[in-house]
């Protein structure tokens, strides 16, 4: 997990740590997949250079076992 700086670094501007705080991402999109089994899904919408940030993660991580027993409730 990396752990970047917030909006009151005392680099301001020329913080070097801060790529989600300046909106850095990559320029992603939501589509429907064509295969209606995996339903939506996301991409990009340029080229990835090697090491860029692409997005921030929110959400949970789960096991396939996790899951696996989710999903037969």
């Amino acid at each position: 997990m990396n752990v970047e700086c917030a909006g009151r670094c005392s680099a301001g501007e020329k913080c070097t740590n801060s790529r989600l705080y300046h909106d850095q991402c990559a320029r992603l999109e939501l589509f429907r997949h064509a295969n209606p089994v995996i339903g939506k899904a996301v991409r990009t919408k340029q080229d990835i250079a090697k090491n860029q940030l692409v997005a921030e993660f929110r959400g949970k991580w789960y096991t396939e076992n996790y899951f696996k027993g989710i999903v037969r409730r």
